[in-house]
């Protein structure tokens, strides 16, 4: 590779030094998508891990997944978020309704569904609605 000016260009790879290695091994082993927990009920799924916010930050948070058939519109969803109780209807069927053990968790305000569209494994597109509960920066018991 070269530059503008024709030198060759030095790629450098972000390495932590050598003290704080321990703690980028504990980070990168947390932020695995692959080591996520998983838990599978009859009309969803559910998953605990990192992922990143709007704004390019990564968080904890809470994934609730539900498949939809293709026809699925936003339309179709209604979601109704509380920082004591979830309840989750697609067209007209209710999926998730109940209360949380604990309200101080959840960043309602935050938090937020959406619909999405991915290939299975056997190429078929399908889509899900998935729930991102984020978890709240300011409880201590969770951080």
């Amino acid at each position: 590779f070269f530059g503008t000016c024709g030198r060759p260009l030095i790629l450098m790879a972000i390495q932590p030094e050598f003290e704080q290695e321990d703690a980028w091994e504990a980070f990168l082993e947390k932020t695995d998508p692959r080591k996520r927990v998983h838990k599978k009920f009859q009309k969803y799924t559910w998953s605990f891990g990192i992922d990143e916010d709007d704004e390019g930050f990564t968080r904890d948070c809470v994934i609730l997944e539900v498949a939809t058939s293709r026809e699925t519109e936003p339309r179709h969803v209604q979601a109704k978020l509380r920082s004591k109780h979830l309840r989750l209807s697609l067209n007209g069927d209710v999926v998730i309704d109940d209360d949380f053990s604990d309200e101080r968790w959840l960043s309602v305000e935050d938090s937020y569904w959406e619909l999405e569209t991915k290939t299975n494994k056997a190429g078929e597109r399908i889509k899900n609605i998935r729930y991102l509960l984020y978890l709240r920066n300011d409880c201590t018991k969770y951080i």
